[in-house]
């Protein structure tokens, strides 16, 4: 007969020393814990991080989800799963990479202080209140939308996929799809699309932005405009 059962570790109040779990079609949970290194890795089930503390940290999963919440890392932090889905809330880090397919990534208020790396294919990716400096995305065969974003540079590739954006500095490419921007704003801001439109509003005056408009098999309500202006949109 096939015998199920949890374990479950409880740690002294005074532990905050690395801890690494390792499992295989079961899933992983820690609760409450402030911890040097953390690593988990499972496969067939789910990762679930709530109230973690950690310099450096490590989810890993396949066909089953990843769940982050309320969790801070000093040092890096890398998140990769497979055709399940990986949401994080509330989440504080710095160096991350975040890589999944055939499944969606959620990222909801998330602040990082390095670099935010963020691969998908086959499944959406949807960033909503988040603050980092550098971000780059990179998907296929999905969407892409930031809601409420504030980053230094942001730079999306797509392929298959339409991008939509509600944020500041920006280079967007996309092929097959579309590229959506509402009230972009910045010195420099790169939107390019293949078979696709782009359209969407920038803030302030055309006048203050030296244009350069080119599509391919695709439209564009932007015309060619040279001006003083150090703002740059092409």
């Amino acid at each position: 007969a096939l015998l199920e059962y949890d374990i479950t570790v409880e740690l002294p109040k005074d532990y905050t020393q690395a801890l690494k779990v390792q499992n295989g079609n079961a899933g992983i949970s820690v609760e409450d814990a402030s911890l040097t290194d953390l690593d988990c890795e499972t496969s067939n089930s789910s990762v679930e991080l709530t109230g973690v503390t950690a310099g450096t940290l490590r989810a890993v999963s396949s066909n089953g989800h990843i769940s982050l919440q309320k969790v801070s890392s000093a040092g890096a932090m890398q998140v990769r799963n497979s055709n399940s889905s990986i949401k994080m809330e509330d989440v504080r880090a710095e160096d991350t990479t975040i890589e999944d397919s055939n499944s969606s990534i959620k990222l909801i208020e998330f602040a990082g202080t390095g670099k935010l790396h963020v691969q998908n294919s086959n499944g959406s990716i949807y960033f909503e209140d988040i603050e980092v400096g550098k971000t780059t995305v990179k998907n296929s065969n999905s969407r892409v939308e930031f809601d409420g974003a504030q980053l230094g540079l942001l730079s999306i590739s797509n392929y298959n996929g339409r991008i939509q954006l509600k944020q500041e500095s920006v280079k967007a490419s996309t092929t097959n799809s579309s590229v959506v921007v509402e009230a972009l704003a910045g010195p420099d801001l790169t939107l390019r699309t293949e078979n696709g439109g782009v359209r969407g509003t920038i803030a302030g005056k055309k006048g203050e932005y030296n244009i350069l408009a080119q599509t391919a098999n695709g439209s564009s309500n932007l015309e060619d405009q040279l001006s003083d202006s150090k703002n740059k949109l092409q």
